[in-house]
């Protein structure tokens, strides 16, 4: 008895060619984002801080379990 095809909605294992398919797809489209928007992002952190007294990443410590902070 042969495998049934998976139907519609169901996931199909990729194989190696897909999967470098995929990872070359995903590479081409992150880099040049990033390349695109790195110093935006930087001017963005630069503007923070010349404009508040705080740093630009915002950090907070939380209580967890039995008011533990981490």
């Amino acid at each position: 008895m042969s495998p049934e095809p998976p139907q519609s909605g169901e996931a199909r294992p990729i194989g190696t060619a897909g999967r470098a398919a995929k990872r070359a797809i995903d590479l081409l489209i992150a880099v040049p984002a990033l390349i695109v928007s790195g110093p935006v992002m930087l001017a963005i952190a630069a503007a923070i801080r010349l404009e508040s007294p705080g740093p630009a990443l915002f950090r907070q410590e939380r209580l967890g379990l039995h008011g533990r902070a981490f």
